[in-house]
């Protein structure tokens, strides 16, 4: 005689598909979608890789070999945008070499 109650129960159970694996790396996918928080850091670790990659080439100025002695200590403007240092270096091309 068969079991007809977990037979019943059977039918009713919903069928898992067998291409909807949860592998840890899905797993990890699915959480770190739900939070926004790590969207957002994650995406801010990419602008830095992507910002250390591209750093020699957007860089104003050469972060290594300039010197603007007529601005020493000067604040941020439209030709240094974080300003320049006592040394007369320019911040915002030495902050993008400094991302490598």
């Amino acid at each position: 005689m068969k079991n007809w109650r977990r037979e019943a129960a059977l039918k009713t159970m919903p069928l898992i598909a067998e291409n909807r694996v949860r592998t840890p790396w899905r797993e990890f996918w699915r959480r770190f979608r739900r939070q926004p928080v790590a969207l957002l850091a994650g995406a801010f670790v990419l602008l830095l890789i992507v910002l250390a990659v591209i750093a020699p080439w957007i860089a104003p100025f050469d972060a290594e070999n300039y010197f603007d002695y007529d601005r020493l200590n000067d604040g941020p403007s439209l030709i240094h945008y974080f300003g320049v240092d006592s040394l007369g270096r320019d911040i915002f091309s030495r902050v993008l070499v400094g991302t490598r």
